[in-house]
């Protein structure tokens, strides 16, 4: 559910900044590049998954806080080579 607001709300701050700013500015095509790169990114959940498969250890989502809280996110993850590395310590 959280997914599904956090994504309505991302589709309406762009039909009311990025679209028009695109069309104000001239450029567009650069602006609808950006609505579409940003809606089809994955979500929290899914790019932590995808952090896991090749071997990162410890893949976590860390919101942003403010108005941008849950859709601006930082990851952090640890190589895996790095986490062995420590564990034989």
């Amino acid at each position: 559910m959280t997914v599904l607001r956090d994504r309505d709300l991302t589709r309406a701050g762009c039909r009311a900044v990025i679209t028009p700013a695109g069309t104000l500015t001239g450029d567009r095509a650069l602006h609808h590049h950006l609505r579409r790169s940003v809606l089809d990114f994955d979500t929290a959940a899914s790019f932590t998954a995808r952090l896991l498969a090749p071997g990162f250890t410890g893949a976590q989502a860390a919101p942003v806080a403010g108005w941008q809280t849950g859709i601006v996110h930082t990851f952090l993850a640890r190589n895996g080579f790095t986490a062995a590395m420590e564990q034989t310590r």
